[in-house]
């Protein structure tokens, strides 16, 4: 019976689910819940902030409003800060967006973004709407700068979005000048409402690109991280806030907010869309959700074309299976093995090397397991095998 509960958790885990990239766990560790918070009362003028040297207050992000340009340069000198690169986007006279990036180690033309929209209707502190998604997608920015991602990792804030998704339209799918290959799209927008309590995280998405694949995953990192939250695919996905502008293109993307369809924020475009009104343990489950998300799509993701699925992939045998002290990695050597790595049923990392002639195993507890092989090309190769 043991044997058959191990197996079933085998599955569980490692069916359609990665093991968690040690350095996702950590970057989900470290989120902050006072920082996100920080970040929410600078963004709706609760508290001030030096710009530029001078203490300010964020009265109104609406566009065209002096509060509008002073979130756009907070922004901007925050993601520096975390050593970002960054584009300054003009779209029009008065609306631009804020990418703040870091190259990809292996290919930086490949990108992955995590979003959300800075502007709020007129005469709200617009805390739901959206300074949640633009805390998280700031907070993503802190926890991730010290990752070295193979691809580049995008954090966009959108202007306009309350006009007509302005500024999400003018940046879809590829950016300036068409420099990115853009793999994903993640959009937050409004993350804090959560009136009946059901935890639900509603992911939106559209039979475009890989959008349901992606859904599908960020709904199973939410169980394998146990972050208590009710995932809920929503296909079709909500039209009305920027993931839409990638859809138009053919562009993959999925957003993921609070739930639209049962339990809408009363607050909505209101006044008393503030911080008071918002559930901010919610709130910090969705940021946890959406940066574990963005950082394993962004760390493990081997997309391929067509042309390079066609080609010859590196293929690999693990022997003896099952083995008590040794275990041995066979592969063709056209294809450099970058790196293997071991993880148990709970998907904690518990052994890695390069050399994969001999692999000492006799320190593991009896059980299942599986290795996952890194390729020099990208590609991943997983196997199962079995302690004795």
């Amino acid at each position: 019976m043991r044997i058959l509960f191990n197996i079933c958790l085998f599955t569980l885990l490692f069916t359609n689910v990665n093991a968690q990239q040690i350095a996702c766990v950590d970057a989900v560790n470290a989120v902050s819940n006072d920082t996100l918070l920080s970040f929410m009362r600078i963004l709706t003028g609760l508290d001030s902030v030096a710009i530029s040297g001078q203490k300010q207050v964020i009265e109104s992000r609406f566009k065209n409003n002096p509060g509008n340009v002073q979130t756009e340069d907070y922004l901007i000198q925050t993601c520096i800060s975390y050593g970002y690169q960054i584009e300054n986007i003009p779209f029009s006279d008065i609306g631009r967006n804020i990418i703040a990036y870091k190259p990809g180690a292996i290919n930086p033309k490949k990108a992955f973004i995590i979003s959300g929209h800075f502007d709020a209707v007129p005469r709200t502190r617009g805390a739901d709407d959206n300074a949640s998604g633009t805390a998280a997608v700031l907070e993503a920015a802190r926890v991730l700068k010290d990752i070295s991602f193979p691809y580049t990792i995008i954090f966009a804030f959108w202007d306009e979005e309350e006009v007509g998704l302005v500024g999400s339209r003018k940046f879809a799918p590829d950016g300036p000048l068409g420099y990115w290959d853009v793999q994903l799209m993640m959009n937050l927008d409004m993350i804090a409402w959560d009136g009946n309590n059901d935890s639900l995280a509603m992911i939106h998405t559209k039979p475009i690109g890989n959008s349901i694949a992606y859904a599908d995953s960020l709904a199973s990192i939410c169980k394998q991280y146990q972050i208590p939250l009710n995932p809920f695919i929503r296909n079709p996905g909500e039209s009305a806030t920027d993931q839409e502008a990638f859809w138009e293109k053919g562009a993959t993307a999925i957003g993921l907010t609070e739930d639209y369809d049962f339990d809408f924020s009363p607050h909505w475009h209101l006044p008393s869309d503030s911080i008071q009104n918002c559930h901010l343990p919610y709130f910090y489950r969705m940021a946890r959700l959406a940066i574990a998300g963005i950082c394993e799509f962004t760390l493990r993701t081997r997309s391929v074309s067509v042309a390079e699925f066609q080609a010859s992939k590196p293929r690999a045998t693990v022997w003896p299976n099952p083995s008590k002290k040794e275990l041995h990695i066979d592969h063709d050597h056209q294809f450099q093995l970058n790196e293997w790595r071991i993880y148990n049923l709970q998907g904690v990392l518990v052994d890695s090397g390069k050399d994969a002639s001999t692999i000492a195993v006799n320190q593991l507890l009896s059980g299942m397991y599986l290795i996952e092989i890194d390729w020099a090309n990208s590609e991943l190769t997983r196997l199962k095998w079995v302690k004795e």
